[in-house]
């Protein structure tokens, strides 16, 4: 018999992180993959959710080869968010999956406004509606695959999908279900009044279940395709954003985890349902019960690999290619009144105008890549600014971001947004914060642990990063300047 050990899969946008740590909850293996996004039309964002399956096993197996010894007593998921599918009773895929960077429901999201105003919504559910949403998911396939639709069992987020296939129950955390729009966010149940509106009832959902709970263990043939033992227990795990709260011990008050990957999200935990008046941030539930997770997002990672993928492409694939770009803005020119707005693919909180677009604005013969990079992670910074603006008129102060995942490796770009917020920003060793936090979900719901803090409130720090004063009045500057003409370009929107 060999250590105990417990297993967190971080099932992201476009890669599946495995995090396995020890029974003194220490990292002891790692492992990734990537896996495509196919975007075969403007505003089309989808997913094979074979690739997710594929990806984990593939996971799986890597880190059994580095801790052959481990012994897996129970394992979790973390998922990306708002991600769906229509599945048979097998629970194969009827259709790809339609991802959150999707934007083509935005009619059906409109028709549905009509029909309850978006503050309803929000009310009820902790968001206003929004197209890259399960909500939007639902209504598009009723309308354009009828056949899809009639066809499915079940309407699987990404979490139950691949519980189905772990364990073979119908069984979705909590704080994913939160995220669809017809989930009752403040009851922490299924909404029938907002599934009627989609054509949904309970038979053709998941079951929700609390995080860190026990659903099941190990379905012999997902056992041998993972190469573990079928005893293994398959707890409930949580969205990836809480996920990754919980693993870097961001759930204090006066805290917030800025968690930097496709997406940035910035989430603070709340024991009871915090509604915004204008409804510009995102409540869900929280991957503890009787807590709430406040929630602002916006584009982040996505805009510089896209950056890299079509101005630098001598560098993809390359591991240092991020560095490379951040090092290149470093020795640039000073930007200037270089702006960029980083909304590739629509801008979600605070402004909730999915029509928005990414842009460079102010460029000159003497600017360079490097110029363009600089003003790129100050835009994603500034946007940031904003959004903790917002969180902090909603639940008080905040004294420090504990920023995790890719952007976190780039002291440069840490500084820039500790600058851009006037906020210390704290750097976790933890690496893979929401593989991290499932793992110790998956240790919770075998009582290997009581409360996740336990553990997280003793979190060693890689940095910390205070704002620079003279850099933070020059951002502050550069701040009103963005704010401007993002409103000025939307006023040309609404005409």
């Amino acid at each position: 018999m060999g250590d105990v050990a417990f297993l967190g899969l971080d099932v992201g946008t476009t890669a599946i992180k495995a995090v396995l740590v020890d029974s003194r909850f220490r990292v002891i293996a790692q492992a990734g993959g990537e896996y495509p996004i196919d975007c075969p039309r403007r505003d089309w964002a989808q997913q094979d959710p074979e690739d997710w399956w594929q990806g984990l096993i593939s996971c799986v197996r890597q880190v059994a080869v580095e801790a052959p010894q481990a012994r897996v007593a129970a394992l979790a998921l973390s998922t990306q968010g708002d991600t769906l599918c229509p599945v048979d009773g097998d629970g194969g895929a009827l259709a790809p999956a339609r991802t959150w960077m999707d934007a083509r429901a935005a009619p059906e999201i409109a028709e549905l406004t009509t029909l309850r105003e978006p503050l309803w919504w929000y009310r009820r559910c902790g968001m206003r509606p929004a197209p890259f949403q399960a909500l939007g998911t639902v209504a598009w396939l009723r309308k354009h695959n009828p056949e899809a639709f009639r066809r499915a069992a079940w309407f699987a987020l990404v979490p139950d999908f691949l519980m189905f296939r772990l364990c073979g129950e119908r069984v979705v955390d909590v704080p994913n279900a939160s995220r669809t729009i017809f989930f009752d966010t403040v009851r922490r149940v299924w909404d029938p009044e907002a599934m009627g509106l989609v054509g949904l009832d309970e038979n053709r959902v998941a079951v929700a279940r609390e995080s860190g709970e026990v659903v099941g263990r190990l379905r012999p043939a997902a056992a041998e395709a993972l190469g573990l033992p079928t005893d293994v227990v398959v707890a409930t795990g949580g969205h990836d954003q809480t996920a990754a709260a919980t693993g870097c011990g961001a759930l204090a008050g006066g805290t917030m985890m800025l968690s930097c990957g496709t997406a940035w999200a910035l989430l603070g935990a709340a024991r009871s349902p915090v509604l915004d008046a204008q409804a510009r941030l995102q409540t869900q539930c929280h991957a503890f019960p009787g807590g709430w997770g406040v929630l602002g997002a916006q584009p982040g990672g996505a805009l510089l690999r896209w950056f890299r993928d079509t101005f630098a492409p001598e560098l993809s694939g390359r591991g240092d290619a991020y560095e490379t770009l951040v090092s290149e803005a470093q020795g640039a020119p000073s930007a200037g009144d270089l702006i960029c707005l980083p909304h590739i693919y629509g801008a979600i909180t605070p402004a909730w105008q999915p029509q928005a677009r990414a842009a460079f604005l102010g460029l000159t013969l003497q600017h360079t890549r490097g110029s363009m990079v600089r003003a790129l992670l100050e835009g994603v910074a500034l946007e940031c600014r904003w959004n903790v603006g917002v969180i902090e008129e909603v639940v008080g102060a905040l004294g420090e971001l504990r920023m995790i995942g890719g952007a976190a490796k780039s002291r440069p770009w840490a500084q820039i947004v500790a600058d851009a917020t006037g906020k210390r920003v704290l750097l976790p060793e933890v690496s893979e914060a929401a593989g991290y936090g499932a793992a110790l979900l998956a240790a919770k719901a075998v009582g290997a642990v009581r409360d996740t803090t336990e553990i997280t409130d003793h979190l060693p720090m890689a940095g910390v990063m205070e704002p620079n004063e003279r850099e933070a009045e020059r951002l502050a500057q550069s701040f009103a300047a963005y704010r401007s003409v993002f409103e000025s370009l939307a006023a040309v929107r609404r005409t």
